[in-house]
C-alpha cells in the first residue's frame, strides 16, 4: 500500500470504471451514471489529489489492484475524515484487499496532529454489508442524490489502525435511532467495496 503517484491514476481510473460497471452501473439512472463517471474520471482524481485529498494504492506484481481516497467531510479536500473512493478490480475481490487499503488509510489518520474519531463513507447499498464487516455502522436512511444512491456510514476509530469488530444488524438499528448527529448526504460521496469495491459522486462508496 502506498501514496497514489501521477503515473498510477489512469490504471486507477480503469479500475473504478470495471468496478462501476460491474457492480454499480446497473443501480443507477442515466444522471448518476454520468454523474459517477466525471467524479472518477482520472482528471476529476488528479485535481482533487493536488487540492489536498489523500489517494492510496494496492498492488500486485506492480499492478494496482485497489485504491482508496480520504478527504473531508462535505468535500473539503484537505480533511481525511470521510472515505470518498474505496475500489478493488473485480478479479481481486474478497482476497483482503479492501481490507488492508482501509487498514492503511487509518494509519495514516492516527499519524495527524488531532486524529478524527471516526471515518464516514456514504456507502453504495449494494455494498452494505461489506462496510459492515469492516465496522462501519449505518447513521441514516438511504438517500439519492443527482441519481447516486447511498447509505451514510461511520466507522469509530478507537485505538489502534485496525477497524472495530463489526457489529450485527440488530446492533446497528440500534446505533441508528440512537445517533443525534446525523446529517443530510452529500453528493459525490461513496465507493463501491469487495461487493461493488466502492464508488462515490462524490459517489457512495461501494
Amino acid at each position: 500500500m502506498r501514496t497514489a503517484r501521477a503515473e498510477d491514476l489512469a490504471a486507477v481510473a480503469r479500475l473504478i470504471e470495471a468496478g462501476f460497471v460491474t457492480s454499480i452501473a446497473p443501480g443507477y439512472d442515466v444522471v448518476g451514471r454520468v454523474a459517477f463517471r466525471m467524479y472518477a474520471h482520472e482528471r476529476a482524481i488528479r485535481a482533487r489529489l493536488a487540492a489536498g485529498a489523500l489517494g492510496l494504492v494496492a498492488e500486485v506484481a506492480g499492478e494496482v489492484v485497489g485504491y482508496a481516497e480520504l478527504q473531508g467531510a462535505g468535500g473539503a479536500l484537505g480533511g481525511r475524515d470521510h472515505l470518498s473512493l474505496l475500489f478493488v478490480a473485480p478479479d481481486r475481490q474478497r482476497q483482503g484487499v479492501a481490507r488492508r487499503l482501509l487498514a492503511k488509510a487509518v494509519a495514516r489518520l492516527r499519524l495527524m496532529p488531532q486524529p478524527p474519531p471516526a471515518l464516514t463513507v456514504n456507502a453504495d447499498p449494494g455494498a452494505l454489508s461489506a462496510y459492515r464487516r469492516l465496522g462501519f455502522v449505518a447513521t441514516g436512511p438511504e438517500a439519492v442524490i443527482d441519481g447516486i444512491r447511498a447509505v451514510p456510514m461511520r466507522l469509530p476509530l478507537g485505538g489502534s489502525a485496525e477497524p472495530v469488530p463489526a457489529q450485527t444488524d440488530r446492533e446497528q438499528g440500534h446505533e441508528r435511532r440512537g445517533d443525534a448527529e446525523q446529517r443530510p448526504l452529500a453528493p459525490g460521496q461513496g465507493a463501491p467495496l469487495e461487493t461493488a469495491d466502492q464508488r462515490q459522486v462524490e459517489p457512495p462508496a461501494a
